[in-house]
């Protein structure tokens, strides 16, 4: 028998072989108000007091915990869904056939300033306050708090980072 646990600061979740979720702890971040019916759920991502599942045949994403950290808020038809990252109160993910990126959560961790039209993203990182997208031209794009990202930076192969910045 197989079960994954995920855990934020508050609460855990646990992704069951039948691929449905329990969760426990503190109620306001997580520990229950998974979804009713949430089903069919591959992965569980969490941060600091929310969590985000990638569910379904077309990998479609569910959140829960608390709202003002991306336990609500998932842009309206966010599908095809191929990974997500988080800060402490925000969640982007790569989805589509662009590799677009969206996000969700407290802004001033990165939740809701994608710059426009980003797309060619072959990962994204994160730290506590901000997100890097890594693109498939070797480009980094930035965003959240603290974020910035040199002029001219090019072929870019990996992103590291720590609590507060990227390198």
């Amino acid at each position: 028998m197989s079960v994954f646990n995920f855990t934020n600061n508050k609460a855990f979740a646990a992704l069951k072989e039948d691929g449905t979720v329990a969760a426990w702890g503190d109620s306001g971040s997580g520990g229950d108000g998974v979804p009713e019916g949430l089903s069919g759920v591959k992965t569980i991502y969490s941060n600091e007091y929310a969590f985000a599942a990638v569910y379904g045949e077309n990998d479609e994403v569910a959140a829960w915990g608390r709202s003002g950290y991306g336990g609500s808020g998932v842009p309206d038809d966010l599908s095809g869904v191929k990974t997500i990252s988080s800060t402490m109160g925000a969640f982007a993910a790569v989805y589509g056939e662009n590799d677009e990126v969206a996000a969700w959560g407290n802004n001033g961790y990165g939740g809701t300033d994608v710059p426009d039209g980003l797309s060619g993203v072959t990962a994204i990182f994160s730290n506590q306050y901000a997100f890097a997208a890594l693109k498939q031209d070797g480009t980094v794009t930035a965003w959240g708090s603290g974020s910035g990202v040199p002029e001219g930076l090019s072929g870019v192969t990996a992103i590291y980072s720590t609590s507060g910045a990227f390198a």
